[in-house]
């Protein structure tokens, strides 16, 4: 029996960077050294836009002026705490400012660090390339954390249930939620030409659909090779 799954893409690239800046010169310097290193970047010039791009574009980390007029960057934190992002983007201050206290408050904030004017190409990219990691091992744990729950969904309705349907039901529902798919089907292989599909979760009254392998040479070549595709 196999499970067969067709994907699409919505995963957000580790490559976007949002840069909220009011200061031309600034952005054309952070630009310069974001572009030359392979990042997809997106400006806003203040802190309402910023807010507004963040939750739309989804970025990965935002690189943010502590002062500027209207919404300070502490505010602009406080309200992106506020979002629902499916993957929270890392956040890190950049300011002419480096006191101590301005550096702690803004650490023990919402900023995953602090970055002190004029900036170092050399020591921009570490800072950037360090928390992308962290944002990657967030998103992990994430995902890890949602397929423990499924699979404990599954396992339950397995416990609770002497239905093979309802089971099969379960098991491509969520199989299809935690791999974003397209289609998920259960099937049945009978024999070199013939299959049977069991459970599909783009259409749960599909019980035993006899298919012909013929039209499906991906599952034949799962079928011969006993490798995934």
């Amino acid at each position: 029996m196999k499970v067969q799954v067709e994907k699409c893409s919505s995963a957000v690239s580790k490559k976007r960077i949002l840069v909220i800046d009011d200061n031309l010169v600034n952005k054309a310097v952070i630009n310069d050294m974001l572009k030359n290193n392979g990042y997809e970047v997106r400006f806003a010039s203040d802190g309402r836009e910023g807010i507004d791009i963040a939750e739309q574009w989804r970025p990965a980390l935002i690189l943010l002026d502590l002062v500027m007029p209207g919404m300070d960057g502490m505010e602009v934190c406080n309200s992106l705490k506020e979002i629902d992002f499916e993957h929270r983007p890392s956040i890190i201050i950049i300011s002419a400012k480096g006191d101590k206290e301005t550096i702690v408050k803004a650490l023990s904030t919402c900023a995953g660090d602090f970055l002190v004017k004029p900036i170092d190409e050399m020591e921009l990219m570490a800072r950037v390339k360090a928390q992308l990691r962290m944002w990657d091992f967030n998103r992990e744990l994430e995902a890890d954390k949602k397929n423990l729950e499924r699979l404990l969904e599954i396992t339950t309705t397995m416990s609770a249930s002497l239905d093979p349907s309802k089971v099969l039901g379960t098991i491509v529902e969520k199989v299809a939620e935690t791999t974003d798919a397209v289609r998920c089907s259960i099937l049945l292989i009978a024999t070199g030409e013939e299959g049977y599909v069991l459970a599909s979760h783009d259409n749960p009254d599909v019980k035993e659909l006899r298919i012909d392998l013929a039209k499906y040479p991906e599952i034949q070549k799962v079928v011969e090779s006993k490798a995934p595709l």
